[in-house]
């Protein structure tokens, strides 16, 4: 990075100082010159950044998997994410609620026992843990497919 960052230098300083001296037509050359030698530079910054990327994506842990805590490499990975985050924190919520208390509105174990033994509420949060287990095996699947997209750009 500092290489290119002096090699930019050198190539405006160098372009400030022809740029008094040369005439129009010979400065449109260098224009063009210099213009490709930067878009050069972008492109070796750019392959750089995608190699340490896909370096970095590659040691993706269990406790990471297990919560989603790795960059999503796309919008949909994003969306995923941020789903799976509200469904947890929906079963959260909804479990401190099977513990209320109808008549006196406090929390207490033997509600939440009671509510979590009835069939129906087993069977509304299998559902949602259900679709959080689908939330999170999609957006994986989502990274392993855009990882491999990215793959063959590696240098």
């Amino acid at each position: 990075m500092e290489e290119a960052q002096s090699r930019i230098g050198f190539i405006d300083n160098y372009f400030q100082l022809q740029s008094k001296f040369l005439e129009e037509t010979e400065l449109m050359a260098l224009k063009a010159h210099l213009s490709s030698e930067l878009t050069n530079i972008k492109n070796t910054i750019d392959a750089l950044f995608i190699k340490l990327e896909t370096t970095t994506r590659k040691k993706i842990s269990f406790v990471q998997r297990l919560f989603l805590t790795f960059r999503p490499l796309s919008w949909i990975g994003w969306v995923l994410v941020v789903l799976f985050y509200f469904g947890i924190m929906f079963i959260c919520f909804a479990l401190l609620g099977f513990g209320l208390d109808e008549t006196t509105n406090q929390f207490s174990t033997s509600t939440l026992v009671k509510e979590l033994g009835s069939s129906d509420t087993l069977l509304g949060m299998g559902f949602f843990i259900a679709v959080i287990i689908l939330l999170r095996y999609f957006a994986l699947l989502d990274y392993k497919r855009r990882y491999k997209k990215l793959s063959p750009h590696i240098a």
